[in-house]
């Protein structure tokens, strides 16, 4: 059926988009991170290199998602919901990792002093962590299996650091130990990187969500075929 397969087509092309997007966000947020630890705003350029191709292929996309759900079979939901959630996760990973750009290109280009070693350190090891975690979400999404328990260990020790960060932050302002300027970059960075965390961790649960209603429309589909 042509319909059929325009739908299993465009779900192959969505997880290839996707994956290609992570690589690009991979990138970004290294570059943006490099820039904030050697406090040179050049290095911002090839961040900002990265997030342009990105914005390019998120507006590739947004042009095509209401053609896509229009020819899905009519009364599938539920499929074009999930098609209309993986393509806002993307536009959220999108607008977060400008932020993290923006926030340190603000920052870097008015001078300010990069952040002392127990940040720095910080923000280097949930930097390498974040790269980690994008590569485990790939691997789920083009392998289409179900993320391991690699993959929610990763995410969970990810999202506990992120929290015990925050209310170190929160303790350190408290005791006049970090200033207004560094405690409000702080605090917008690990921010950021908990909604890209989140957002990473919810689109190979969104594809497994769709390939299974792939799988239950052709099982549907021969049923129907072989009683008629």
């Amino acid at each position: 059926d042509v319909k059929q397969f325009n739908i299993q087509l465009a779900l192959s092309e969505s997880k290839f988009n996707t994956v290609k997007a992570l690589k690009i966000v991979q990138l970004a947020a290294t570059h943006s991170i490099k820039a904030l630890m050697s406090e040179n705003p050049d290095a911002l350029k090839k961040s900002r290199s990265e997030l342009a191709k990105l914005k390019e292929q998120n507006d590739k996309v947004d042009t095509k998602i209401i053609k896509l759900v229009r020819k899905m079979n009519k009364g599938n939901l539920s499929t074009g919901r999930l098609y209309i959630l993986v393509f806002d996760k993307m536009q959220d990973l999108y607008q977060s990792v400008q932020l993290v750009s923006d926030i340190i290109f603000t920052h870097v280009t008015n001078h300010h002093s990069a952040p002392k070693r127990k940040y720095a350190e910080l923000i280097t090891t949930l930097d390498k962590s974040t790269i980690e975690y994008i590569s485990l979400g790939m691997q789920a999404i083009e392998t289409g299996k179900q993320p391991t328990l690699e993959l929610e260990g990763k995410y969970n020790a990810l999202i506990s650091l992120l929290n015990q960060s925050l209310d170190n932050l929160i303790t350190d302002v408290q005791k006049d130990e970090l200033g207004n300027r560094m405690g409000l970059l702080q605090t917008r960075l690990l921010l950021e990187f908990k909604d890209i965390i989140e957002c990473i961790h919810k689109l190979p649960l969104l594809y497994q969500e769709l390939d299974a209603l792939r799988s239950e429309e052709r099982r549907v589909g021969k049923e129907c075929q072989s009683r008629c």
